[in-house]
């Protein structure tokens, strides 16, 4: 299949892009990246339709681009964040996508209730297992935490230093 993935790529070797595209290159998908440049909106959609007509992708995945482009219809919308903290342009872009892959299932709900057509949650996504391999250290913390500090997880951390007083 050929894949038009149109995203916010940092040139950083660790953005989640980079393992999207090679992820889906593993499974012998013909890939294309269109980076989201700092260009204004009209002149990074000219580009995108450009690249859509010349590249004849079989899907297009989007993955945000604060207001970067115009809506596009009928992607395949990644979204890591609660569809509250977009920007008008990448909802939009949500909305007309035919499925919306989000990697929390609060935002399931978020997106249905908002209107999109189908929302799948895919948990544990864009990690590349090559990059982030279990380095045996010695373990000189017994707990800790990696993520982003919802409320939900801060009531989960709360709980967790009642049941462990000693846990700073």
């Amino acid at each position: 299949m050929k894949i038009l993935l149109v995203a916010p790529i940092r040139p950083q070797p660790g953005d989640p892009h980079y393992f999207w595209a090679r992820a889906l290159r593993q499974l012998k998908h013909r890939v294309k990246l269109f980076p989201l440049a700092g260009r204004s909106r009209l002149v990074n959609s000219w580009r995108l339709f450009n690249t859509m007509a010349r590249f004849k992708a079989d899907e297009i995945f989007f993955s945000a681009g604060k207001n970067a482009v115009y809506p596009v219809k009928d992607t395949i919308f990644f979204c890591g964040v609660p569809p509250a903290w977009l920007s008008r342009s990448e909802r939009a872009i949500g909305l007309l996508a035919k499925l919306v892959v989000v990697n929390d299932r609060r935002h399931v709900r978020a997106w249905k209730h908002l209107g999109a057509k189908a929302v799948i949650n895919l948990p544990i996504s864009a990690v590349d297992p090559a990059a982030f391999k279990p380095k045996r250290l010695p373990r000189t913390i017994p707990v800790s935490f990696v993520g982003s500090l919802f409320s939900g997880r801060q009531r989960q951390l709360v709980r967790i230093a009642k049941l462990y007083p000693d846990v700073k």
